[in-house]
């Protein structure tokens, strides 16, 4: 498959490998794993390019392993791990195609210029300014930067849309909110199932599905990239 995706993808995808482990085991073996795995994943972290997912995902990690909540673990890390891959590949756009960095919306000041030695390194810095950028937007905006900047179909299509949004809904919910659905998420799904400030719950069922989603929808997204860049 070397040729037929990016590096980026190839990572993603090696990650994405291992979460087979939820569909085969047992409670017990997945929180083992995920002691090992979770220790592993930050000790890989590059602080500049990831230091909010990091800092998120430590905290997090924390206290759910502390708990009984391996399955809104796993959601965190399935979402992280395409947020990853998504400035990953933006990297890889960047490098390839550096002009489309241009913008009269972002400056740098002659005293942060003439620090560079190398127009790799001025590069560098403007990726890199231009990813943190991107980073804290929400999931629906992200797509509108690759639609918009690249011409690339972010979301396979409109199920496939709505879907991911309510994924990334719900991450945000047991992150930031204590797991109680709020009224962002009754907006974005339009559920009749759930109430305001009801208990959100990710079963097995419900990570299959969310990672083949994730899955094909990357995929979808590597294979436009390839093609373009």
């Amino acid at each position: 498959m070397q040729g037929e995706s990016t590096e980026e993808f190839r990572n993603f995808d090696n990650s994405f490998a291992k979460l087979s482990i939820f569909e085969v085991t047992s409670d017990i073996a997945i929180k083992n794993y995920w002691g090992t795995e979770i220790q592993k994943l930050l000790e890989k972290f590059d602080v500049k390019k990831n230091n909010n997912a990091k800092k998120l995902l430590e905290v997090f990690s924390k206290n759910i392993l502390e708990s009984n909540e391996l399955y809104e673990l796993t959601l965190v890390y399935i979402v992280s791990i395409f947020e990853f891959y998504l400035l990953d590949v933006l990297r890889y756009i960047f490098r390839k195609k550096i002009v489309s960095l241009k913008t009269r919306d972002r400056k740098i000041d002659y005293e942060t210029l003439i620090d560079f030695k190398t127009i790799d390194e001025l590069y560098d810095y403007m990726i890199e300014r231009e990813i943190e950028k991107v980073s804290f937007k929400k999931i629906e905006d992200i797509g509108e930067y690759f639609s918009s900047k690249f011409k690339i179909n972010f979301f396979k299509d409109k199920g496939y849309e709505e879907k991911i949004k309510e994924i990334f809904c719900r991450r945000n919910i047991l992150v930031h909110n204590m797991g109680k659905v709020n009224k962002k998420y009754l907006e974005i799904t339009k559920t009749k199932e759930m109430e305001l400030n009801q208990k959100i719950k990710v079963d097995r069922d419900y990570l299959v599905e969310v990672r083949n989603i994730i899955y094909v929808n990357a995929r979808f997204i590597d294979y436009q990239i390839l093609k373009k860049f």
